[in-house]
């Protein structure tokens, strides 16, 4: 992000791929089994680095998940092996996003706030 007088700019990456929710609200919506053990994995790796700096997301959900297939699976002149688009469909990288709810807070704090999408609450935290 970056400002003039004027005006705010927020850079992005581009990503080629969809949200989660897209995928699973889909006719056939659903993953294979091995793809859904490697995207579950991909988010506790991005949970945890995110815990680890006490930042904690608040709203995760498929929304929230966005799939990217990977730039060097597209472009196979960098050097690497030459992987095709079934194999990058397969495995894509995921990227949390919607960070409007994130804190960077304490376990003692954290326990008493309640925030996120109603529905993706936990039954732990609404009683």
């Amino acid at each position: 992000m970056f400002e003039t007088p004027k005006r705010v700019f927020v850079v992005m990456e581009k990503l080629a791929g969809d949200m989660l929710e897209m995928i699973l609200a889909a006719p056939n919506g659903r993953l294979p089994e091995r793809v859904a053990k490697y995207l579950i994995t991909q988010v506790l790796i991005a949970l945890r680095y995110l815990h680890l700096r006490s930042i904690v997301h608040c709203d995760l959900k498929p929304e929230n998940v966005l799939l990217s297939i990977p730039p060097h699976y597209a472009i196979p002149d960098r050097g690497l092996p030459e992987v095709t688009p079934s194999v990058a469909q397969q495995f894509p990288q995921i990227k949390l996003c919607d960070f409007g709810f994130a804190r960077i807070i304490s376990e003692k704090s954290f326990r008493r706030s309640l925030v996120g999408t109603p529905a993706y609450l936990g039954t732990f935290r609404t009683m």
